[in-house]
């Protein structure tokens, strides 16, 4: 279960079912940075030893909320990736710590093409969540085509409201995959949500507000 976040929800369910499951993100563990070599190859290593491999990428340079200005926000997140430049905005004036997070992101999509690859080549189960409209889509579409082993045009795309699996807001969701029996939880969102649940607000601490903007996203 890779960047399955600091609860793990995946791998707690799949645990209380009776599957033996590994869950691996940064906030977990300073060992679980997928950058590092080691630790994908170690990946890479097992694939052949695995049942699934769950990916939860994180959206935050891949989704397209940044696209839309946000009122009264003139400091609001800026677009990082275009359909044209789904790799990237070539900005001169984009902040440092922006580009090193698309190239950090877009890294880590290159190695996630090569799991998958590796996974469906040996009859195990893939899967990868993000926003749907994610850049995520148009970047694995232009990488497949330089795997060598398997197609990944046979992945399925499956489209779903987090509010009617149990999420708190409606965000329209995409799993890219390879099991067909997932396609049946292909749902839209058919009841209401506040207004707001999408407004920008200042960080909470202890002692009040930190004075950083939050901008939701999940």
């Amino acid at each position: 279960d890779i960047m399955c976040g600091p609860n793990a929800p995946m791998s707690s369910a799949l645990r209380l079912c009776g599957w033996t499951a590994r869950s691996l993100d940064i906030q977990l563990s300073p060992d679980h940075d997928l950058t590092s070599p080691k630790l994908q190859s170690e990946l890479l290593s097992q694939t052949d030893l695995v049942d699934a491999v769950v990916i939860a990428l994180d959206c935050s340079t891949l989704t397209r909320v940044r696209d839309k200005p946000i009122p009264g926000h003139p400091n609001s997140p800026p677009p990082l990736r275009s359909e044209k430049q789904p790799f990237g905005l070539e900005n001169i004036n984009m902040a440092k710590n922006d580009v090193k997070r698309i190239e950090d992101t877009n890294r880590l999509i290159e190695f996630f093409v090569k799991l998958m690859e590796q996974v469906i080549y040996f009859g195990c189960a893939t899967i990868v969540e993000n926003p749907e409209g994610s850049y995520l889509s148009i970047i694995l579409d232009a990488l497949q085509q330089d795997c060598s082993r398997v197609n990944l045009t046979v992945l399925y795309d499956t489209l779903y409201a987090a509010c009617a699996m149990g999420g708190a807001r409606y965000k329209r969701q995409n799993l890219r995959h390879n099991v067909r029996e997932l396609c049946v939880i292909e749902s839209r969102c058919k009841h209401g949500h506040h207004a707001d649940e999408w407004k920008p607000r200042l960080k909470d601490t202890k002692d009040g507000k930190d004075g950083k903007w939050w901008y939701p996203s999940n």
